[in-house]
């Protein structure tokens, strides 16, 4: 569907209806979705989480935005950013963040493929379904590897239909 045909539908759904929608995009995104009538506000991860969204809850507001740089300075007086180092341990050592954690003091990574809502009580983040859970409970195959290859390709939408393409996935920074 086209963007704005998604946006209608996610505006007209009720809560398990939109987290079923949501499950079932494809493509990388971060959605955020304002219900202003219950006062809460969504914001959905993809399970590649490739459009990452942190956060940083204070005493008087919560600060969510794609870059936690920008999310740790907004989040203080100072308008500067808050390092804390011993959040760098996985940087240090491998040259990227191979875990949840940010070089920001206070900064939180919203999990992959999670809802997490924002209201007047706080935040809650829980797992817009079990497909994680399930990742790993068959052993890999060819036939296998072929659908999760389609899948990939067909979540970036990059590829013409008519194309063939290989990928190598190694563990490294650039397969995350």
């Amino acid at each position: 569907d086209n963007e704005s045909s998604v946006k209608e539908q996610l505006s007209q759904l009720e809560e398990i209806e939109l987290i079923e929608f949501v499950s079932k995009l494809r493509g990388a995104f971060a959605l955020a979705i304002a219900d202003y009538s219950k006062n809460l506000m969504k914001f959905f991860t993809h399970i590649f989480r490739i459009d990452n969204i942190f956060y940083r809850e204070t005493e008087n507001e919560v600060i969510i935005g794609t870059d936690p740089l920008i999310v740790s300075a907004i989040s203080n007086k100072n308008l500067k950013p808050e390092i804390d180092i011993s959040n760098s341990v996985s940087f240090l050592m491998n040259g990227y963040f191979a875990d949840e954690k940010t070089l920001f003091k206070g900064v939180e990574l919203v999990p992959p493929n999670s809802v997490m809502d924002v209201s007047k009580d706080g935040i809650s983040i829980q797992y817009i379904d079990n497909s994680i859970e399930e990742m790993f409970t068959i052993k890999p195959n060819k036939e296998i590897n072929n659908t999760i290859k389609k899948n990939y390709i067909y979540a970036f939408k990059a590829i013409p239909k008519n194309s063939t393409i290989n990928i190598g996935v190694t563990g490294g920074k650039d397969s995350r």
